[in-house]
């Protein structure tokens, strides 16, 4: 019992396993081709099961594959044979159908997609030089590939194949077509060059002359705002000086007028030293004199009254005195003046009556006065003067009529008149003989008498 239980389950287990062995997963770049019992299937990047001894599994590569390409003496449209060579990229359509068409003609023989590939894209590559001129083939080889990838892109498809790309590695000429028709090209490259070499060149020197207009213009912006910052710099330091000056003036003026109250202090406290030691002694002192002086003046004062009052008594009665001395005096005083009037009366009458005789008499009386004033400065205009003030006559017209008259006759006898009485220079009165005296003590001429 026991053995046929063991061997149930040893049965069922192997028939597990050998259902589970015939599971088959295929991979991303893989697609699973199973044929046998009810037709064909195809599996793309998943699992399957397969019946044994009913159906068969086949995988089919789907990677991407390089193939080159290459043609050699193919005839373009001008006539000129060209070798050229490529590149594609080729791999099996990841759609069911194509599967089933690539799994038809390559399944048992993948490695016949290569050879195929490149025969249908060499066939299409001379197709399309064969209606492409060899400038274009040269000048577009894009459109080219482009073109050829076109025209083999259906025969590919049909074989369940995809084209993903194709280029055009190289283009060989028979010749030197290339190289002659590369001439003018490579002129105008030339001079394309040369003239793009020259303006390069202008180019350049204009930016090399805007970069030195540049850097002069930073240069002198650098210098101006250098100018500026010296002269802000300057400013300061003027300003700094001129406050370093204020301040040391504020602080001499400080020190001065802490000097100065320190000097007002000590002169305080000379001056109370000096009240104290000097002045209120001198106050002292001074007021002890003072009194001394006040009682003396009093006493002066006391002895200048009794000496004035002395004084006025003597003074009243001297001058009681002189006033009636004074009346004796101008009594006799206005006698003599009216006597002295009354000569000079009679004088000016004989004068007018004798003419330039009495003047000249006159005269000769007083030469002898003229005569010592001479030893005086200035004697003779003095002696002139003194005899026109004692006359009272013009002594210098006198004179000058004198000079310019011719003189007259005169007799020395003198008239038979009776002699005059003569005045005197100084108007003294008439001797008792009938003569005057004058003012210097002599004798006049006798006068006659008008009567």
């Amino acid at each position: 019992m026991v053995l046929a239980t063991v061997g149930g389950v040893a049965a069922v287990v192997a028939v597990g396993v050998a259902l589970l062995s015939r599971y088959e997963v295929g991979g991303p770049n893989e697609a699973l081709v199973v044929s046998g019992r009810r037709g064909d299937r195809v599996v793309l990047g998943g699992t399957t099961f397969v019946w044994p001894f009913l159906q068969r599994l086949q995988v089919m590569d789907l990677s991407a594959r390089r193939i080159p390409v290459g043609v050699g003496g193919a005839l373009s449209a001008t006539g000129i044979r060209c070798d050229l060579e490529g590149v594609a990229v080729v791999k099996v359509a990841g759609t069911e159908e194509a599967v089933r068409a690539a799994a038809q003609r390559f399944l048992d023989q993948q490695e016949g997609i290569t050879q195929f590939t490149q025969e249908v894209l060499a066939g299409s590559l001379r197709a399309v030089v064969g209606r492409t001129g060899v400038d274009q083939l040269v000048g577009d080889r894009a459109g080219t590939a482009a073109e050829v990838a076109r025209d083999a892109q259906r025969a590919l498809g049909n074989q369940g194949l995809a084209l993903d790309t194709f280029q055009l590695l190289d283009i060989a000429v028979e010749g030197d077509y290339l190289t002659d028709l590369g001439r003018g090209e490579a002129a105008r490259v030339h001079r394309d060059g040369v003239i793009a070499e020259a303006r390069a060149r202008q180019a350049s020197e204009r930016e090399r002359l805007l970069a030195e207009e540049a850097i002069a213009i930073s240069q002198r912006q650098l210098a101006l705002k250098q100018a500026e910052i010296r002269a802000e710099v300057d400013a300061a330091q003027a300003d700094a000086e001129v406050a370093g000056t204020l301040t040391r003036a504020g602080r001499e003026h400080d020190v001065l007028a802490e000097r100065e109250r320190a000097a007002e202090r000590l002169a305080g406290v000379r001056d109370r030293e000096l009240d104290a030691e000097v002045r209120k002694p001198a106050d002292a002192e001074r007021y002890r004199v003072e009194q001394a002086a006040h009682a003396a003046r009093n006493a002066a004062l006391l002895r200048a009254d009794a000496d004035k009052a002395a004084t006025l008594a003597r003074a009243e009665a001297d001058a009681e005195r002189l006033r009636l001395t004074g009346e004796a005096e101008s009594s006799g005083i206005l006698a003599r003046g009216e006597a002295e009037a009354e000569v000079r009366r009679r004088h000016a009458e004989v004068m007018r009556a004798y003419g330039d005789d009495a003047t000249l008499e006159l005269v000769v009386g007083i030469l002898p006065e003229v005569v010592r004033g001479m030893t005086e400065p200035r004697a003779i205009e003095q002696g002139i003067d003194l005899g026109s003030e004692l006359t009272g006559v013009d002594i210098r017209a006198l004179l000058r009529r004198t000079r310019t008259a011719a003189p007259a006759p005169v007799d020395a006898t003198p008239a038979p008149t009776a002699p005059a009485p003569a005045v005197a220079a100084n108007g003294a009165a008439v001797n008792g003989n009938g003569a005057a005296v004058n003012g210097n003590g002599g004798h006049a001429r006798p006068a006659p008498d008008p009567s």
